[in-house]
């Protein structure tokens, strides 16, 4: 099933966009990230949780069965993760203050709040509609779009681990939790671990670069071309010229716009 909204739906999920939007507060500095920092703990996690669905709870048996039949796509977000997300590239994602006071890359808030509110499988269009009626109000950079992926990744995994810990005190998350993940709905632990399960393996499924492409402020004003020769580029060379602004960003007082 994938996710469809009425046109009032449509409307009311991209002002929720611009409404954190404007919410949010840039920072400097560093922001530290639970599990992000901790990632390597996530497959021994992820092994006592499949040891414990082998022999659950009656009550606990939905879960489990979600759980045995879907651990591969679990363990397959969390590999990617370790493979797209390196320090370096983790350390230049903007930082941003909550309206809980804590500072978190800019890109992972906005990640908790889409799956929050998009659905419980977000689509490739449905992701598109949220980051340009967030980008209205504030643009983002071109790291916090290709790191966007990883980020609802690492936030399905936080309601995931979380949500088990609900349901079994034995089963702690190996991090310390963000405040994103702490107050969320549904708040049935089981219903929270199928929506996360069904989620990721929703996210595997997105063609990310045409994400970028769509969302991509830099790459709309490059579109405008009077010779229009950038539209006709390949992606790779494109992304190159994307890839040279944020060289010229980071080495001035401009913004990537």
């Amino acid at each position: 099933m994938t996710f469809h909204a009425s046109a009032e739906d449509e409307d009311v999920f991209q002002e929720q966009a611009r409404s954190l939007a404007a919410q949010l507060r840039v920072t400097s500095g560093p922001a530290p990230l639970g599990i992000y920092s901790h990632l390597r703990r996530l497959p021994d996690w992820l092994e006592r949780v499949r040891h414990y669905a082998l022999d659950p709870d009656p009550a606990h048996a939905r879960a489990a069965d979600w759980l045995l039949d879907n651990d591969y796509q679990i363990a397959r977000a969390v590999r990617r993760l370790g493979e797209d997300l390196p320090p370096a590239f983790f350390s230049r994602l903007t930082t941003a203050e909550g309206a809980d006071g804590a500072r978190l890359p800019r890109v992972y808030i906005i990640a908790h709040a889409v799956l929050q509110t998009g659905g419980m499988h977000p689509s490739a269009d449905m992701l598109v509609h949220y980051i340009n009626a967030y980008q209205q109000v504030t643009p983002l950079t071109i790291a916090e779009l290709w790191a966007f992926p990883s980020m609802l990744n690492l936030a399905g995994l936080e309601i995931l681990a979380v949500s088990f810990e609900q349901l079994n005190a034995d089963l702690p998350v190996p991090f310390v939790p963000s405040a994103l993940a702490e107050d969320i709905t549904p708040s049935d632990p089981s219903d929270r671990i199928a929506i996360s399960v069904a989620r990721l393996q929703a996210l595997h499924t997105i063609e990310w670069r045409d994400f970028v492409d769509r969302t991509s402020c830099v790459e709309q004003i490059l579109k405008t071309d009077p010779d229009g020769a950038y539209s006709g580029m390949t992606f790779r060379t494109r992304n190159r010229y994307r890839s040279r602004v944020e060289e010229l960003a980071s080495r001035s007082a401009f913004s990537e716009t």
